[in-house]
C-alpha cells in the first residue's frame, strides 16, 4: 500500500510539473534514472544532483524516483522527464524519439559479456549456448537484450533465468545448478574475478558508449551548457559523492555527443512501448 501511494504521488507530482511547463518556461524540470535501488538509496544518489543543478542553472531542478522499471519506461516514453540517466540504448531511443541531447557521460566504454565458469568446457563460442540457460537480469537490461540480438534465430536463443543483482548474477553462474551461463558488464567480471581465476568470458557484445546524462527539448541550449559545465566541475564532488560510489565515476564526466548513441536504439526494438 505505500509503495502504490508513493508511485501515486510520483504519478501527480510529475504531471503537476509538466503542466506547469505548458505555462512556464522557468518551471522545475525533472530529473531521473531507472530505478536501481529502493526510493530511499536512490534518493540519497540523486537529490543531491538534482539540488546542486537547480543552483548551477537557476532553474528548480527536482528528483523523482520511477517506482519501478515499468513505471520508468512509461514516463521516458511519454516525455516526461527532462534530465536522465541511464543506458546507451535508452539514451539513443530518447535521442531519436523524443529530440533529446546527449550531455555528459562516463568515461571508457561500456562493454557487456558472456561468461561461464572457469571448469566448464562445453561451451567456447556464444552459439553454442543455444536452448541453454543463462542468468541475467530481466529486459530491458542491455546485457540481456544484447545476448538475445546475437542470436539471428529466435528460436535458438538461450533462456533467462532471471536474477536480481550483478553478484547474484556470477555467484549463481560459479554455483553451476541454475544456469550455465550469465551476462554481465564486462568491468564487474574483472572487479569479481581480477586474476581470472574462476570464470571465463565466451563472448563480448561490441563496445558503446557508456551511460550518460541526456536532456530534454525543455532545457535550453544555454541550460545544458551550464549542465555540462557543472557536472563536469571540481565544485560538483560533494553533489556526486554517492553517485559516484555506486557508478564508479573515479574521473570527470566526458562530454558526450548524439553521433556515439546512433543506432544503439535498435537493441530496443522488440520492448514494449520502444518498438515505434
Amino acid at each position: 500500500m505505500i509503495h502504490y501511494l508513493r508511485f501515486a504521488l510520483s504519478l501527480l507530482s510529475i504531471g503537476l510539473l509538466h503542466t506547469a511547463h505548458a505555462a512556464d518556461s522557468n518551471a522545475a524540470l525533472v530529473l531521473s534514472s531507472p530505478p536501481r535501488g529502493t526510493a530511499e538509496q536512490d534518493t540519497v544518489r540523486f537529490k543531491p544532483i538534482a539540488d546542486y543543478l537547480s543552483h548551477a542553472l537557476g532553474r528548480p531542478v527536482v528528483y523523482q524516483y520511477p517506482g519501478t522499471w515499468g513505471a520508468y519506461q512509461g514516463f521516458m516514453q511519454t516525455d516526461k522527464y527532462d534530465i536522465v540517466f541511464d543506458g546507451p540504448h535508452f539514451v539513443s531511443w530518447r535521442i531519436e524519439k523524443l529530440g533529446h541531447t546527449a550531455a555528459v557521460r562516463l568515461p571508457g566504454e561500456f562493454v557487456v559479456a558472456a561468461f561461464t565458469r572457469k571448469t566448464e568446457t562445453r561451451f567456447k563460442r556464444i552459439e553454442e549456448l543455444k536452448g541453454r540457460r543463462f542468468c541475467g537480469a530481466a529486459q530491458p537490461n542491455l546485457g540481456t537484450l544484447a545476448i538475445y540480438e546475437s542470436f539471428t534465430n529466435p528460436s535458438h536463443q538461450p533462456t533467462l533465468v532471471l536474477t536480481p543483482g550483478w553478484r547474484d548474477i556470477y555467484d549463481t553462474v560459479l554455483a553451476g545448478k541454475k544456469c550455465e551461463a550469465g551476462i554481465l558488464p564486462i568491468s564487474h567480471i574483472h572487479k569479481f574475478d581480477p586474476n581470472g581465476e574462476q570464470v571465463r568470458v565466451i563472448y563480448k557484445v561490441p563496445a558503446m558508449p557508456e551511460q550518460a546524462w541526456t536532456t530534454s527539448k525543455r532545457v535550453t541550449t544555454g541550460e545544458r551548457e551550464k549542465l555540462v559545465a557543472a557536472l563536469r566541475s571540481p565544485n560538483g564532488k560533494g553533489a556526486l559523492k554517492e553517485f559516484a560510489a555506486t557508478y564508479g565515476l573515479q574521473r570527470d564526466f566526458v562530454r558526450a555527443t548524439n553521433a556515439e548513441y546512433a543506432g544503439l536504439s535498435r537493441y530496443l526494438k522488440n520492448t514494449a512501448g520502444f518498438e515505434k
